[in-house]
C-alpha cells in the first residue's frame, strides 16, 4: 500500500520526495526526546491497566484464601483457612502492599500529566523530561509487578487458579505483553537512569 505523502505522521520530521530528511526541531537529542514525549500518555495508560489487572488478581486470590480451607487444625473440627497460613500471607500481603503504593504513585503521575500537558501554553521542558522519566520508571515497576503478582495469585489459588471462570488465566494472558508494550522495561529504566544522571550533572 502506498501511503499518500500528505497522510504521513510527520509532525516532527519530514522526508521530501527526493529522500531529504528535515525537522523543525534542532538537534538530534532534542528531537529524540520530543518524539519520546508523545509516548508518555501510552505508558501512563499501560501502567494503569497493569495495576488494574493486579488489583483484580489480588481480590480474587485474597477472597479465595478467605473461604478455602485446607488441612486439619489441632483440637478443632474445621480445617484451616488458606489466609491463616503464614506462607500464604507472605505470598499475598507484600504484593498487596506494593499494589497500594503503586496505586498512589499512579494517581500522582496522572495529576502531573494533566498539569504538564493539559494546558494551552508552551510545555515546560524540565517538567516534561521529569514526567517522561516518572512515566517510564513507573510503567516498568507496575508491569513487572503485575506479571509476578498475577502468577503468584494464580498459584495461591491452587487448581482453581487455572480455571478460566476464575479470570486469572485471562488476566495473565492479557498483561504479559505489558512488559514490552509502549517500550521495553529494561530500555525504559535506562531512560530513567539517563534522566537522573543528567539531573545530577546539571545540579
Amino acid at each position: 500500500v502506498t501511503v499518500p505523502r500528505d497522510m504521513l505522521l510527520d509532525r516532527y520530521g519530514q522526508v521530501a520526495e527526493d529522500g531529504t530528511y528535515s525537522s523543525p526541531i534542532e538537534g538530534d537529542s532534542r528531537r529524540f526526546f520530543t518524539m519520546l514525549g508523545t509516548l508518555v500518555r501510552g505508558r501512563v495508560s499501560v501502567g494503569g491497566a497493569a495495576s488494574a489487572a493486579t488489583k483484580s488478581a489480588l481480590a480474587i486470590a485474597v477472597r479465595y484464601g478467605d473461604i478455602r480451607r485446607q488441612f486439619d487444625t489441632p483440637d478443632a473440627d474445621r480445617e484451616v483457612l488458606l489466609n491463616d497460613y503464614l506462607a500464604h500471607q507472605r505470598k499475598l500481603l507484600p504484593a498487596l502492599a506494593t499494589t497500594y503504593a503503586l496505586h498512589f504513585a499512579q494517581a500522582e503521575l496522572v495529576n502531573a500529566l494533566s498539569e504538564v500537558q493539559g494546558g494551552e501554553g508552551p510545555v515546560d521542558e524540565h517538567r516534561q523530561r521529569e514526567l517522561e522519566s516518572r512515566a517510564a520508571g513507573l510503567k516498568a515497576a507496575q508491569t513487572w509487578h503485575a506479571t509476578r503478582t498475577i502468577q503468584t495469585c494464580r498459584e495461591a489459588c491452587g487448581g482453581a487458579g487455572y480455571l478460566a471462570e476464575n479470570r486469572l488465566p485471562s488476566l495473565k494472558a492479557d498483561t504479559d505483553v505489558f512488559t514490552t508494550f509502549e517500550g521495553d522495561n529494561t530500555v525504559l529504566l535506562q531512560l530513567v537512569a539517563k534522566g537522573l544522571l543528567t539531573g545530577y550533572r546539571d545540579e
